[in-house]
C-alpha cells in the first residue's frame, strides 16, 4: 500500500512569512506624545507685571484680549517640542501627522480668525522644554471654522526637514491673532497634563532595505516550495 503525504514545510514558512510581514509593518508607525516639559503657553499682560509660563495646565491656552477699562493686551502664546529621539539617522519619513485635540475656538468679526499653529524652522537650540518658547514662522494651519476635536495636520515636508538637519527635537508655536483683538479671540488644545488626548505627532517610516528584501526573499522561495511536486513516501505493506 502506497501511503502519501505532503511535508509541512511550506505551512510552516507561510506562517513564518505571515508573521515577519506582520512586524515589519507594525515597526513602521511610530507615535510620539508630547510629555508635560514639552507643552504650555506664556501669559503676557501689557502694562503690569503679571507675566508667567504654565506648563502644568491640563490645556494650552492661546488668545488676545484687549481689556478697554484697563487699557491692557492679554497674550497667551502656546508651544509644542516633540522629542525624535527614535528616529535614526538612516530612517526616512513616509508621512508625518501633528494631532491637536481642539476644546475651544473663538473670533469675532473684528478677528479674521482664532490664531495659528506655526513650525519651528531651525530647532537646533530645542531642548525639550516649552518654556523656551521658541517661535515658529512656518505656517502649518489657520484655527478658523474648525470643528472642535481632533485636528490631523499633515506636516511631511516639516519633519522630514527636522531628521535631515538633524534636530533632536520638532517644535511648534500656536499663536494668536493680532488683528482685530478688541474681542476676545483664541483657541484651546488640550495639554500632555491631561492624560487623555495629547499632542501627538504619528509618524510612519519606510521600510528599510533589509527588511524588504527578506520578505521578497522568503515570497520567492514560497512561491518555488508550492511549484514543487510533493515528496511522496512508500510504504509496502503484506
Amino acid at each position: 500500500m502506497n501511503t502519501a503525504y505532503s511535508s509541512p514545510r511550506p505551512r510552516r514558512i507561510l506562517i513564518g512569512l505571515f508573521v515577519a510581514a506582520g512586524i515589519s509593518h507594525s515597526a513602521l508607525g511610530l507615535d510620539i506624545s508630547c510629555i508635560s516639559a514639552g507643552d504650555g503657553f506664556f501669559h503676557n499682560e501689557s502694562g503690569s507685571s503679571y507675566d508667567y509660563f504654565d506648563s502644568t495646565s491640563h490645556s494650552v491656552i492661546v488668545n488676545r484680549y484687549f481689556d478697554g477699562l484697563s487699557s491692557s493686551i492679554q497674550d497667551r502664546t502656546g508651544y509644542l517640542q516633540f522629542s525624535l529621539a527614535a528616529l535614526s539617522p538612516t530612517d526616512v519619513i513616509a508621512s508625518a501627522t501633528l494631532k491637536l485635540y481642539l476644546t475651544a475656538s473663538h473670533y469675532a468679526d473684528d478677528s479674521p480668525s482664532a490664531g495659528f499653529i506655526n513650525h519651528v524652522a531651525n530647532s537646533s537650540g530645542a531642548n525639550g522644554n516649552a518654556s523656551q518658547r521658541l517661535n515658529g514662522s512656518e505656517l502649518v494651519v489657520e484655527i478658523k471654522d474648525q470643528p472642535l476635536g481632533w485636528l490631523e495636520l499633515e506636516v511631511t515636508d516639516y519633519l522630514r526637514n527636522d531628521h535631515a538637519a538633524g534636530y533632536g527635537y520638532s517644535c511648534f508655536s500656536l499663536n494668536m491673532n493680532t488683528e482685530g483683538y478688541f474681542d476676545n479671540a483664541g483657541f484651546t488644545v488640550t495639554s500632555s497634563d491631561a492624560g487623555t488626548n495629547v499632542p501627538t505627532l504619528a509618524i510612519s517610516l519606510v521600510p528599510e532595505p533589509s527588511a524588504s528584501a527578506l520578505v521578497a526573499i522568503l515570497v520567492a522561495g514560497f512561491a518555488g516550495i508550492v511549484r514543487r511536486k510533493p515528496s511522496r513516501r512508500t510504504q509496502d505493506s503484506r
